[in-house]
């Protein structure tokens, strides 16, 4: 390729990139710790000190020490409604947080690049709150999608909070992250949880996977609460207790309708020194709910399903081999 036709080709791959990916979307801003030297370079030379129409910067530099700041200030370049992009590039090593990530703008969308896996992510982009005391991720309002991220928990804090509970709250996504909560006593934490009058409202949950416990004696509130929400869709998730934690509620839909469809509850079984977790109640349902599909491996000493409506209000859910792999109110 000839000097001009490089030239020209980087000036229009710039200006596509500056205008949002081909000008379908808006502004993309990039996160790399700059430990990843490597990639790091790369993007630096390509993007460092380049700006959008704006004026703010497309590339965010992570410290090893506190990659919130980098993440958060990218996050404050985001418009409200303009669908804008925050991107987390792979790395082998953590995001470790001093503070938790907010997401307080409607249709923004926070993503781990390359992370998601069919059920789940992988473990490229890493958020670490251990040893921290607040959650990972929040989110207050609504519209908002968080996907491809791995989060380790600060103990007895949850992964992702969502806490606007009015109608502007409503439709969040939230699919294929990974979460490890880590557990005390105190039984506190959780993974994907949602507070306030309606807070998780006619939003979608799928492909999650979440982990829970971290040590013996051990408890959390729950998998994923959505406990007030309106017609919530929680679908194709897997919560697991494990380490001899104790999880109130595997999922929760409580609030008003909703889908709770292809979810499997897993009692994790006893490997070598560890313990086996429990769940207490595998899936909380609101009356008008619908639960669909769903598999519940837990110990005849925990209740499958709470709540909902026998009949109508189930279809093909099984629970484990323990209860006698029965159907449940199909």
């Amino acid at each position: 390729m000839s000097k001009f036709a490089s030239d020209l080709a980087s000036a229009v791959k710039e200006d596509l990139f500056k205008s949002g990916i081909f000008g379908g979307i808006g502004n993309v801003y990039i996160v790399c710790r700059t430990a990843n030297t490597a990639a790091f370079a790369e993007l630096n030379r390509k993007f460092g000190g380049l700006t959008y129409d704006d004026g703010s910067a497309i590339l965010y530099p992570a410290t090893t020490a506190a990659a919130d700041l980098a993440i958060n200030a990218a996050l404050s370049s985001c418009v409200l409604h303009r669908g804008d992009y925050v991107v987390l590039m792979p790395d082998d090593g953590n995001y470790t947080l001093t503070a938790t990530i907010a997401m307080s703008k409607k249709g923004v969308h926070l993503i781990g690049l390359g992370n998601m896996a069919n059920l789940g992510c992988m473990n490229l982009c890493r958020l670490d709150a251990r040893g921290k005391a607040f959650h990972a991720i929040t989110t207050s309002s609504g519209g908002i999608e968080i996907a491809g991220i791995y989060i380790n928990t600060a103990t007895d804090y949850y992964g992702i909070y969502c806490t606007d509970g009015s109608v502007s709250g409503y439709g969040l996504n939230i699919h294929h992250n990974r979460v490890h909560v880590y557990t005390s006593a105190t039984g506190t934490g959780g993974g994907i949880v949602c507070s306030g009058a309606a807070a998780g409202g006619y939003s979608n949950f799928d492909s999650n996977v979440i982990l829970v416990g971290t040590g013996a004696a051990s408890a959390a509130v729950a998998g994923i609460s959505v406990p007030n929400g309106t017609f919530p869709v929680i679908t194709n998730n897997y919560v697991m207790a494990q380490n001899g934690c104790t999880v109130a509620i595997g999922i929760n839909a409580s609030g008003t309708g909703g889908l709770v469809a292809y979810n499997i509850i897993h009692e994790r079984a006893v490997e070598g020194a560890s313990t086996a977790g429990v769940f207490t109640l595998g899936i909380n349902l609101s009356t008008s709910a619908l639960a669909v599909g769903n598999r519940i491996g837990i110990a005849i000493t925990g209740s499958s399903f709470g709540g909902g409506t026998a009949s109508v209000g189930f279809v093909l859910n099984y629970d484990s081999t323990t209860n006698g792999g029965t159907l449940l109110n199909g």
